[in-house]
């Protein structure tokens, strides 16, 4: 049985005299990377912070297996002495598995047990009152075809509606060292 899939989030702070380099190199970076098997794509965020640019990377992998291997490439070691040379300090680098990376705070992730009661409570306040409607859906088209437009509709509701606020309002419980 195959892993699931990883997330990678690479932190880096470039001079901002150094940043149009650190970008030429990063290209060139995610060209080899999406070449690499079981990499599913990156995405490159930037924030000006006066003196310096903060980059973060993030990264997607299909499997823990294929995150490794691509890790374990000569090439790939390479690539971060190249990209560490532009930055003030060396980068820091998380790797996230499933739904962990939607509670991310730049700090360690929270319990996976917090993770799992947040996850069940986003989950019930979506089912909840979507589940009466499933009849009415089950009535119009068959089983397997109603619980996949269900389902669909549940994922998205979580993703882009619950979840962003949920863990907002449950952040200080998620992750109570990021008040200390």
């Amino acid at each position: 049985m195959n892993s699931p899939a990883v997330t990678v989030t690479a932190v880096r702070r470039i001079p901002l005299t150094g940043a149009r380099a650190f970008e030429a190199d990063m290209r060139k970076f995610f060209a080899y990377a999406v070449a690499q098997p079981g990499c599913i794509g990156l995405q490159l965020l930037d924030r000006d912070l006066g003196t310096e640019v903060e980059y973060t990377v993030v990264a997607g992998f299909s499997s823990l297996v294929d995150r490794q291997r691509f890790v374990g490439n000569r090439d790939y070691s390479r690539w971060m002495r190249a990209l560490d040379a532009h930055a003030s300090r060396p980068a820091e680098i998380e790797e996230h598995q499933g739904l962990r990376l939607l509670f991310s705070t730049g700090r360690p992730g929270p319990p996976r047990w917090k993770v799992a009661v947040t996850t069940w409570l986003g989950v019930n306040l979506v089912t909840t009152p979507l589940i009466p409607f499933m009849p009415r859906l089950e009535a119009w088209i068959p089983f397997p075809w109603s619980n996949l437009v269900f389902n669909v509709v549940v994922v998205a509701l979580l993703t882009w509606v619950i979840m962003p606020p949920l863990t907002q309002m449950l952040s200080r419980w998620l992750t109570p060292q990021a008040e200390a």
